[in-house]
């Protein structure tokens, strides 16, 4: 077990993306599953927020989405 909330209290910004989500909860499971240096692969980026959860955790991360 990860020790990893079932309920998340994370402020998202609306206005950049439709579909943002929480970049720490993000993080966290980034960090549950993968180590400093892995690469995280998003290929649905859009708001591009798993690029920030992983920068913030030292994960390397290529990424795409179809408007960008």
């Amino acid at each position: 077990m990860r020790n990893i909330p079932n309920v998340w209290q994370e402020k998202i910004p609306r206005k950049t993306h439709p579909h943002n989500k929480p970049v720490d909860l993000q993080g966290e499971f980034i960090e549950a599953v993968t180590s400093p240096g892995d690469l995280v692969v998003d290929p649905a980026a859009g708001s591009f927020s798993v690029l920030d959860a992983c920068r913030m955790r030292g994960r390397n991360f290529p990424g795409c989405d179809l408007s960008v």
